[in-house]
C-alpha cells in the first residue's frame, strides 16, 4: 500500500472480511469473550459480553487468537514492571485491546500457560523529534546520550552497533524508559562532514533504521536555520543549563556530564563509555539541542505451549481437546534469552501460518468428533 509499501495485514483482513458472507460466517465486533463452559472436561461454549448483552456461543472447538497481553497491567507488573511506567509514543503494538484475555480462558480450559516464555521485544532509543537532520545525527555516535539523571546511557550509536531490538532493553532500563540525545552545531557539522567524505556507520538493524545519507549542504543549512524547539520532543537553548531546565533535568548534573565528556574529547579518550576517538566531538558550540529518545516495542509475546497442529498443551504434555492457539499468544517460535526475544519466524509469517494450521486442524477435529 503506497507510499510506504506496507499494509499486508490490512490486505489479508480485507480478503477475510469479504469472504465471511460467502461462508455464512457472522462476525461479532465489540464482543469480549469473558468465560468458557465445560462439559465432561471438554469445551462446550464460550461466553461473551456484547453491545446488546451476554452472548453464548456453543462450540466444541475454539481458536484463541487474542494476541498480546501488553496492556494487562497485572501481568506486565510481574514480567517487566518498568514497562507500566514507561513514557512512550503511541504504537499499534500497544493497542488497548491487548489485555491478555486469553490467559484466563486458556487456563480454565486446562492449557499450560508458559510464563517462562513471556517476553517483550523492545526497541530504542527512538528519536522522537521528527526532523531529518537531527534524527539522522542521533543515529550516529556524533552526540551525547544521557538519561533523566544526566547519566550517560551507553556508548553512543548503540542502536546501530547492537541492533535496535537489543539496544531497546538498555533504553527500557532507564528512568521512565527515556533518554536524551544532547548535541550542538559542532556535532552536526562533524557528522555531515564525515558523511560527505564517504564515512559509513555500523548498522545491524536490517532495514529497521535507515542510516544517515549525504545531503546537500544548503539543504542542511536551511533546515538548521529554521529549526526551533517544540517544547515536547525537541528542545533548543543557548546554554546547557537552560537546556537542562527545559527538559526537567538538574542543570548542575547535566553541566557536569557535558564538562566531563568535553574534557575526554579534548584528551582523545572516553573514560566513561570508551567511544571510538574519531567520534569524540565536544558539545560546546551553541545553540544546543536535546532530542527525546523514547522506548519502542514490537509487542509482548508468549503464552500457551502448542504442538505442530497448534493444539494447546496441558501441564502434563497431553493436548487440550478442541483448543488451538495462534499468533503472539502461542509460545515456541522464539526464545526468551534472558529477557530478550530471539525469534525464529517473522510475526506476520507466524500469524498467517499458525492461523491457517489452527483453522485446518480444528475443522479436522470437528469432523472426527
Amino acid at each position: 500500500m503506497p507510499p510506504r509499501q506496507m499494509g499486508s495485514g490490512q490486505y489479508f483482513m480485507k480478503v477475510l472480511r469479504e469472504k465471511c458472507p460467502d461462508y455464512g460466517i457472522k462476525v461479532l465486533t465489540s464482543t469480549r469473550a469473558t468465560d468458557v463452559e465445560l462439559e465432561n472436561g471438554k469445551l462446550a461454549a464460550v461466553l461473551a459480553d456484547g453491545p446488546e448483552g451476554p452472548v453464548r456461543v456453543a462450540c466444541r472447538a475454539c481458536v484463541i487468537a487474542c494476541g498480546s497481553w501488553i496492556k494487562n497491567y497485572e501481568v506486565v507488573e510481574k514480567i517487566y514492571p518498568q514497562f507500566n511506567r514507561a513514557d512512550m509514543e503511541p504504537s499499534a503494538h500497544c493497542s488497548p485491546n491487548c489485555t491478555g484475555d486469553g490467559i484466563a480462558l486458556a487456563e480454565k480450559l486446562g492449557a499450560k500457560i508458559d510464563y517462562d516464555s513471556f517476553v517483550f521485544r523492545f526497541m530504542g532509543p527512538m528519536a522522537a523529534a521528527r526532523n531529518m537532520v537531527l534524527s539522522q545525527v542521533t543515529g550516529t555516535p556524533y552526540c551525547l546520550l544521557v538519561n533523566d539523571n544526566a547519566k550517560r546511557v551507553a556508548c553512543e550509536g548503540i542502536e546501530g552497533r547492537m541492533g535496535i531490538f537489543e539496544s531497546g532493553h538498555v533504553q527500557a532500563d532507564q528512568p521512565r524508559s527515556v533518554s536524551w540525545f544532547i548535541l550542538d552545531m559542532g556535532n552536526i557539522k562533524a557528522c555531515y562532514e564525515a558523511i560527505a567524505a564517504g564515512k559509513t556507520f555500523e548498522n545491524k538493524n536490517a532495514g529497521h533504521y535507515n542510516p544517515p545519507s549525504a545531503m546537500a549542504p544548503e539543504t542542511v543549512q536551511s533546515q538548521l536555520a529554521a529549526l526551533e524547539g517544540d517544547g515536547k520532543k525537541l528542545f533548543k537553548a543557548d546554554s546547557i543549563a537552560e537546556l537542562a531546565v527545559q527538559i526537567g533535568m538538574d542543570p548542575a548534573a547535566l553541566e557536569g556530564t557535558v564538562a566531563k565528556y568535553n574534557a575526554d574529547c579534548e584528551a582523545g579518550f572516553d573514560t566513561v563509555a570508551f567511544k571510538d576517538p574519531s567520534y569524540l566531538v565536544p558539545v560546546a558550540e551553541g545553540p544546543f539541542f536535546a532530542i527525546k529518545g523514547t522506548l519502542g516495542t514490537d509487542g509482548a509475546f508468549g503464552g500457551v505451549e502448542v504442538d505442530p497442529q497448534m493444539r494447546a498443551y496441558a501441564p502434563d504434555r497431553n493436548v487440550v481437546p478442541g483448543l488451538y492457539i495462534t499468533g503472539d499468544f502461542a509460545s515456541g517460535r522464539f526464545i526468551n534469552q534472558g529477557g530478550v526475544k530471539k525469534q525464529v519466524l517473522n510475526d506476520m509469517s507466524w500469524a498467517l501460518s499458525s492461523g491457517y494450521l489452527a483453522g485446518k486442524n480444528a475443522a479436522e477435529y470437528l469432523k472426527n468428533e
